[in-house]
């Protein structure tokens, strides 16, 4: 008898869990990060592209779209990429602008284009030049406010007409677009859009009965003042006003923007001002799924937003200087939202965090908002202290009460279990019985528990039923890993000859909608199990989802669902040692509480992570999974070779086919 040798991965060190990059201490002058310069579009270099891309004079005309998943400060986020896209020259202020009126057609005033922030003192210098005219007073001369503003057509007659305009003729000029400041670049978003807010409006008036309007009524739209500049919109916004997408798409095409009659507007004036020439770029952000919905409405729309680029919601550490650049990152934000300074305790706190969101220790988030409202709620706690400084328990503080608000689905599946309504095993064993780990979303906040998955076994023709997905209580991707799981065991021991077992797997005690392939593994192992009439050590919890070689791949929430074990584990066994296993290829994700670091210090819990359905049967069975030989069996103590000797025997007391005895060849 050929007994196979037992061979078991070795368990995980504490040490191996967490960031690596915290783990290696800065030296203490590179810990300063003052002199370094980051500032919050760390990470976006793509979109810092785009925007110098879009401001080149090749590409005039072609517009942004900025998919993003949400998250961020908008309004910091685009600033800090037009600071680092645009050169200074394309930083400058936008012109002003100034509607005058025609003495020989007052229904079509004239626009000038005058130099930033002079709109206000033009307006006094033409008021001193016509009293000048009518009192030959002293005053600023036509040559001067010709070399002053700009020696344009339109100025030259406006001045013209002014020398011969009669005394009861409004010849005053209206200020459409003024800026503060020379050095003052436009950039306008819009949070509420409609057709008055974004193309302007011509107001009325009524007097003595009759509707009057002219250049001092226009209200000009967030594009006149973004006119130079950028204007920002919300893409779901442009979605559900397609009527908008159809004149905004007309002005981008025309570069002039019009005064037409707003909706249900109807006046009987011939009021008609010279339009507005844009040179502006418009940025819309979205999703992906906006993208498509815009393209859908209008299949020429990215032809006009040409230029689509991700916002980057994770930044990659490869380096200390990357360590440095998000620390830099992490002040900044908090400088900008005017919350307190953090100290190294505390930044290191938020890194944690920040790294455990994005389920990967190489990556850390850079959504400013989650990353600002952290900080924020940890300065309630500095500040309950009277101290000018957060520090690590501050944020570790403000962490536990977020999960604290949202404890209630949790609290209510620890007391099912903990008060018996809930059955779970964690010591001893059982056949056909494996603890699967699994993840909850509860109103946005997750937390990881095990469940009870058991196999039945019986004489059939090899299926293996999905209870869930035969009561409809599965999702498409759990059938699809069931259905994998089922090649697994075919491939097996079903190579030249039928599998006369069928099985039946289910989470018991499961009353919601089940999805995913995590429970892949744990579902072939209590298969496995059933088959074999071998035990599984229930001290073991598992997850991971598998292919059709057995090979064991990563899986997501994988810190809540060892936490979640080990919360219950401590609970309902405070003696037992317990073990997770889970796939090799989550090891680097792993990120845990302090409290489950200490437990598998001292041996209370022990992950293995493994790459094969092999190594997870030699851990829970305590037996070798089994290697065919020459012969093509398996070793008669292993695993597969229990069930191979199995099936065998039935295979030999089936009684022959009426096919088969009528076959003289056979």
């Amino acid at each position: 008898m050929r007994i196979p040798l037992l061979k078991t991965p070795n368990p995980l060190p504490a040490s191996a869990i967490g960031p690596e990059f915290l783990k290696q201490p800065l030296a203490p002058d590179t810990r300063d990060t003052s002199a370094c310069q980051v500032d919050l579009s760390l990470g976006q270099t793509a979109a810092v592209e785009t925007i110098s891309i879009a401001f080149s004079d090749a590409c005039r005309g072609q517009h942004i779209f900025f998919n993003s998943r949400g998250g961020f400060d908008d309004e910091s986020l685009i600033a800090d990429l037009l600071s680092q896209g645009l050169s200074a020259e394309h930083q400058l202020a936008s012109r002003d602008w100034v509607y005058v009126p025609r003495a020989n057609n007052p229904y079509c005033p004239r626009l000038l284009s005058l130099p930033p922030a002079s709109a206000e003192v033009f307006c006094q210098e033409i008021n001193q030049y016509y009293q000048a005219l009518q009192s030959d007073a002293q005053g600023p001369s036509f040559e001067s406010i010709l070399a002053a503003y700009g020696d344009t057509e339109n100025l030259r007659g406006y001045l013209a007409e002014l020398a011969l305009a009669d005394t009861d003729v409004d010849m005053s000029p209206a200020v459409l677009v003024s800026h503060s400041q020379v050095n003052e670049f436009p950039l306008i978003h819009c949070y509420r859009l409609d057709e008055r807010r974004l193309f302007g409006e011509i107001r009325y008036e009524t007097q003595a009965g009759t509707v009057i309007t002219n250049q001092q009524l226009l209200q000009p739209g967030l594009l006149h003042l973004a006119n130079g500049g950028v204007l920002v919109i919300k893409a779901e916004h442009l979605i559900e006003r397609p009527d908008i997408w159809g004149r905004l798409k007309a002005v981008i095409l025309t570069g002039m923007l019009d005064w037409l009659p707003l909706e249900g507007q109807h006046v009987a004036t011939a009021f008609n001002p010279e339009p507005v020439p844009l040179d502006i770029r418009l940025i819309l952000i979205g999703d992906r799924q906006c993208l498509a919905e815009l393209e859908l409405q209008d299949p020429e729309f990215t032809e006009f937003f040409s230029l689509i680029c991700d916002i980057r919601s994770v930044f990659q550490v490869d380096s200390s200087a990357d360590h440095l650049k998000y620390r830099l990152y992490i002040k900044q934000l908090a400088k900008a939202r005017g919350l307190l300074p953090l100290s190294d305790s505390a930044l290191d706190s938020v890194l944690l965090w920040s790294s455990r969101q994005c389920e990967d220790n190489k990556r850390l988030l850079l959504t400013s908002r989650e990353l600002g409202n952290l900080m924020a709620q940890a300065c309630h706690y500095c500040h309950a202290e009277k101290s000018l400084q957060l520090d690590k328990k501050h944020i570790e503080k403000a962490i536990a009460a977020s999960k604290k608000r949202l404890s209630l689905v949790a609290d209510e599946h620890m007391y099912g279990i903990e008060s018996g309504q809930v059955k779970l095993q964690l010591t001893g064993k059982q056949i056909g019985q494996i603890n699967g780990l699994t993840v909850i979303d509860a109103a946005g906040e997750q937390f990881g528990e095990p469940a009870r998955i058991t196999a039945s076994v019986h004489i059939g023709d090899g299926d293996v039923i999905d209870i869930e997905r035969k009561a409809d209580m599965a999702g498409n991707i759990h059938a699809k890993s069931t259905m994998i799981l089922s090649a697994v065991v075919h491939s097996l021991f079903s190579r030249d000859t039928p599998l006369p077992l069928s099985c039946s797997l289910v989470f018991e005690q499961s009353y919601y909608h089940v999805d995913g392939d995590s429970a892949g593994l744990a579902e072939l192992l209590a298969l496995l199990s059933s088959f074999s009439h071998l035990p599984i050590d229930q001290s073991f919890a598992v997850t991971g989802a598998i292919d059709q070689f057995g090979q064991v791949m990563a899986v997501g929430g994988i810190n809540e669902k060892i936490e979640g074990f080990w919360h219950v584990a401590k609970r309902m066994a405070p003696e037992q040692n317990v073990c997770v296993i889970l796939p090799k290829a989550n090891a680097n994700e792993l990120n845990l509480s302090e409290e489950t670091i200490e437990a598998i210090t001292n041996d209370k819990l022990k992950l293995y992570p493994v790459d094969t359905v092999e190594e997870a049967i030699a851990l829970t069975m305590a037996r070798p999974a089994g290697e065919l030989d020459e012969f093509g069996d398996y070793g008669d103590e292993s695993v597969f070779g229990r069930i191979q000797r199995r099936v065998d025997s039935i295979h030999s007391h089936e009684k022959p086919s009426i096919w088969s005895m009528l076959n003289p060849w056979k």
